[in-house]
């Protein structure tokens, strides 16, 4: 398996020049929704990274965001991809931009990539093996309480939902001592594996957002969860909260879940108990 994590680190360098180059290069824009787009390059990197990784594992699955899903088997190796997340920022030539890589099995992450290619971070781990920065071991915040912490937060593309998340902000931005929005989900999930971030929350996030991430923020000493605290999928959208580990349940009751149950009609027994049917 190093062989493999070694040889795939080299690929998404590789395929994070192609980012890096033609950033500020003019393209047709395709939309896929309100302020959801994709890019001939967000094709153009994923094409590059599926084509090698298919011959590095023949026969493993694909999971990826632009049009590339695979039947899911939990036994089967599965590599879970976003070419680039943040293609808002990209047509911006704004800097927070990432490619995210995951591969899983058994429905654990064995290894996750989180590589910006305009700044040249690369955040890495492996089961077992700790997270990295550039090869420099990273660890969590020891940040104990909200007033400490600065949250990152993502707005979600069905903007139905944005008077919902904007309440949600302000009552975290209420007890903590700052709130940050960059875009990318991957990139503030690693931000809080590295302690830039103590802890951050989004709604509606794919795999491809957040696989990458799980296995970096855990082997960091952090907790990833949905909002509920129950463990993520790795193959089905929901909604994200990660944290140092110290301030997760005040930052889920902060959200104000109970808030959550009341507006869906399910009590959190209830809610719980679908998510382990799901």
């Amino acid at each position: 398996m190093d062989s493999v994590f070694e040889q795939t680190i080299s690929i998404v360098k590789q395929a994070g020049e192609i980012i890096a180059d033609r950033i500020s290069d003019t393209y047709t824009i395709i939309p896929k929704g309100h302020s959801d787009f994709v890019t001939p390059v967000d094709y153009e990197v994923q094409e590059f990274i599926v084509t090698r990784l298919e011959r590095l594992i023949p026969g493993s699955l694909f999971l990826a965001e632009e049009d590339c899903h695979d039947q899911y088997e939990p036994s089967l190796p599965l590599w879970i991809l976003d070419p680039i997340d943040g293609t808002t920022n990209f047509l911006h030539e704004y800097p927070c931009v990432t490619i995210s890589l995951a591969l899983a099995q058994h429905g654990r992450v064995l290894f996750g990539i989180v590589y910006n290619p305009i700044t040249k971070e690369l955040f890495h781990a492996q089961q077992g093996k700790g997270s990295y920065l550039n090869n420099e071991r990273i660890v969590v915040s020891p940040n104990k309480t909200l007033k400490q912490c600065i949250i990152g937060f993502g707005l979600p593309y069905d903007r139905r939902k944005s008077a919902f998340i904007f309440k949600k902000a302000q009552q975290v931005f209420l007890q903590c001592q700052d709130l940050k929005r960059k875009g990318p989900a991957s990139l503030d999930i690693v931000y809080v594996s590295c302690g830039r971030l103590d802890g951050y929350f989004e709604l509606d996030l794919q795999p491809w957002d957040f696989a990458a991430g799980i296995l970096i923020l855990e082997e960091a000493g952090g907790r990833i969860s949905d909002w509920t605290g129950l463990s993520l999928p790795i193959n089905r959208r929901t909604n994200v909260i990660a944290s140092n580990r110290h301030i997760h349940e005040l930052l889920i009751n902060a959200i104000d879940i109970q808030h959550i149950n009341k507006v869906a009609g399910l009590s959190a027994h209830r809610i719980r108990a679908s998510y382990r049917q799901s």
